[in-house]
């Protein structure tokens, strides 16, 4: 009898893409510790072919097998039929099995936590010494190939950094950053390579991942793939839980610390990841069959893994502290913020972390809304994003933007961003040319001994006004500042200023809209950087409308008639001091205000005894003022006509119009 030996292989991909939970409930993300039971089971189909079919044997090796290791403990382990366990894989056994189904099934009740494998140390860079046994891990292979175009990223990501940490958790950072998570590509047969998924730059979790294994295998750094099973909380998946593969990097003196660049979790992994095997690299099978016999096909199954949680444990106990704030509080619309934030580590050991900042309606930000942070153990750093109102909000209102960031192992930082359309408007340049300065500032120690201090002669003015600004520059310190730029915006002054003396100079400037306006000036040099922020309120010509005017056309002697009016501010200056008038030959009412904030309604009873023959134009006249003390006059005139009065009512008409003018004099 002829034996026949069959190999076949399942190869599986989790499609999983991570996002923090969008209400404020929990998610098993979110636990210090999870016991999950873990079932791993599928099937094999012996089908006849031919006469006379027989088999002597069948095994399935399955080497997804959930072990001990620094983060997660087996507590319980069976299989069914009874496998043996051996070289990190479950090898299930049939003898003289007849046609037909043979499944098999591994469970495990596995105790996880959230872990980091602490690197509390520098290591160097370039690894200089590798372990011979390592080998495996540094050189391409099919899936994690090296092309020129991987090594020459690789090679420019690590660039000018001399710590193995620094320079792993870019390749991470780039790969997170720069690869679409994309589904359509699990619909190939096997993983693709990395030099696919680099051109293309799409690819799912094991393509995301053979990509990082490629670009640390080509700075040397050892690196290998892991497959096991994690949850998501994404609306896109059927199921919660499912098959993932992630990455180990090699850290010598601390061994194999876990990167998973789908999830962004550098250097640590959440509760939900549980391993269950690792390899070279994602083409590795889950399942191998053998078998021995004649005329019979062997039909693998599909390998169907199963997760449900058993228990969890308290929340994760921030390892980064966050606080937040806001270079204004305060803004008019359409102007740019800057938003800072800081964080520490609270540990002796390397941390990273993502950081997302949350999307708010009427606010847009000029930058990616997650970033990547790594964190040296006890280090403090800050992260910046650049905010702008929405120019084309509705005036009258007050805008309050709530502003939330948040992180998978810190605390919330929570503030909030208010805006009107008198506010303060804060441009781009602003914001361009205070982080240059800060920037410099950090390479340039002598900027401590220069002071730089400037102020406008006037606080107020109008509209193209020409405003002037007056800076002193001081050298404090023992070395002569030679090539001093000092520049307004684009219009520069160039200086030089000895040791112990100071430089005053001016500038001008104006504006073409109205608003709270904010300029930068700058001093600087080859030694040092400096930045002084000046401020100025502009003014708009002062103006109001007189509409929506009501009144009756023509009255009787005996009648009452309403005149009403609608009187609105149309400037960002507000009017003030504000006296309006209606104005007849026997009329003259008048009000008066403090200054008009918002439309207000105007109201007067007029009897038609009042009227006159001769003049039936009534005027409303406004007159205001502005914050600098201009005087504004506008206008407005209608006719009410007196209608079918006797001779007696006009005589009388006649008489009491010189009786007022009589009075008024």
């Amino acid at each position: 009898m002829k034996q026949f030996v069959y190999v076949f292989s399942v190869l599986v991909c989790f499609l999983v893409v991570l996002a923090l939970p969008v209400a404020s409930g929990r998610t098993y993300l979110d636990f210090e510790s999870l016991e999950l039971d873990v079932v791993v089971q599928s099937n094999v189909s012996l089908v006849p072919k031919g006469s006379s079919p027989s088999v002597s044997s069948v095994e399935a090796a399955l080497s997804w097998v959930a072990a001990d290791s620094y983060r997660q403990e087996v507590l319980l382990f069976e299989t069914v039929p009874e496998g043996v366990v051996e070289d990190g894989r479950v090898v299930f056994s049939w003898e003289q099995p007849s046609p037909g189904v043979l499944p098999f099934r591994e469970y495990a009740r596995v105790r996880t936590k959230f872990a980091f494998l602490p690197v509390r140390e520098s290591v160097s860079f370039p690894l200089r010494e590798i372990d011979p046994s390592l080998q495996k891990y540094l050189e391409p292979s099919g899936i994690s190939d090296v092309t020129p175009e991987i090594a020459e990223l690789a090679f420019s990501l690590a660039e000018g950094k001399d710590d193995l940490f620094e320079v792993v958790f870019a390749l991470a950072d780039w790969t997170t950053r720069h690869i679409e998570y994309d589904l359509s590509t699990s619909t190939a047969k096997a993983s693709l390579p990395s030099s696919w998924v680099l051109e293309n730059r799409r690819g799912v979790c094991d393509e995301l991942t053979s990509l990082f294994i490629s670009l640390n295998r080509a700075l040397g750094i050892p690196a290998k793939f892991v497959s096991g099973v994690s949850f998501t909380d994404l609306e896109e998946f059927d199921e919660p839980w499912g098959p993932h593969g992630w990455a180990e990097v090699y850290f010598p003196g601390v061994g194999w610390v876990p990167f998973d660049v789908t999830y962004g979790e550098y250097g640590y992994l959440d509760a939900t990841h549980v391993k269950l095997k690792e390899s070279v690299d994602a083409s590795e099978n889950a399942v191998e069959y053998v078998s021995k016999g004649r005329n019979v096909e062997m039909v693998p199954g599909e390998l169907d893994i199963d997760v449900v949680p058993v228990k969890s444990s308290e929340l994760i106990v921030p390892f980064v502290s966050l606080s937040a704030s806001l270079f204004k509080d305060s803004v008019g619309f359409g102007s740019y913020n800057l938003l800072t934030l800081h964080l520490k580590n609270n540990h002796d050991h390397y941390a990273s972390t993502q950081v997302f900042l949350s999307r708010t309606e009427g606010l847009d930000v000029e930058d990616d809304f997650k970033k990547s942070v790594l964190l040296a153990p006890f280090e403090e750093k800050t992260v910046q994003w650049l905010l702008r109102v929405k120019p084309n909000l509705k005036k009258g209102y007050l805008y309050t933007f709530p502003i939330e960031i948040r992180s998978p192992i810190s605390n919330r930082a929570q503030l909030k961003l208010k805006a009107r359309a008198d506010g303060e408007v804060l441009s781009r340049r602003v914001f361009d040319d205070l982080l240059l300065t800060t920037q410099e500032a950090k390479v340039k120690p002598y900027s401590q001994f220069v002071a730089f201090t400037c102020k406008g002669k006037e606080e107020v003015g109008y509209v193209l006004q020409n405003m002037s600004v007056s800076c002193i520059v001081e050298n404090k310190g023992d070395e002569d500042l030679s090539f001093v730029r000092i520049c307004l915006e684009d219009e520069c002054q160039r200086a030089r200023i000895g040791a112990g003396e100071s430089l005053q100079v001016s500038f001008q400037t104006r504006f073409s809209s109205p608003g709270i306006k904010t300029v930068v000036l700058r001093a600087y040099n080859a030694q040092m950087s400096k930045s002084q922020l000046v401020r100025f309120r502009i003014l708009d010509e002062a103006r109001v409308s007189i509409e929506d005017v009501v009144h009756p056309d023509g009255l009787g002697f005996d009648d009452v008639g309403e005149i009403s009016f609608l009187l609105s501010p149309l400037s960002l200056s507000v009017p003030k001091h504000v006296r309006v008038e209606v104005v007849h030959d026997t009329v003259n009412e008048a009000w008066e205000l403090n200054q008009l904030d918002g439309p207000k309604r105007f109201r007067l009873r007029i009897p038609g005894s009042s009227l006159s023959l001769k003049n039936s134009t009534f005027l409303i006249r406004v007159s205001f003022k502005d914050d600098l003390g201009k005087t504004y006059v506008q206008t407005s005139s209608f006719n009410i006509a007196p209608v079918n009065v006797s001779f007696l009512e006009r005589l009388q008409l006649v008489v009491n119009r010189w009786w007022v003018k009589l009075f008024r004099r």
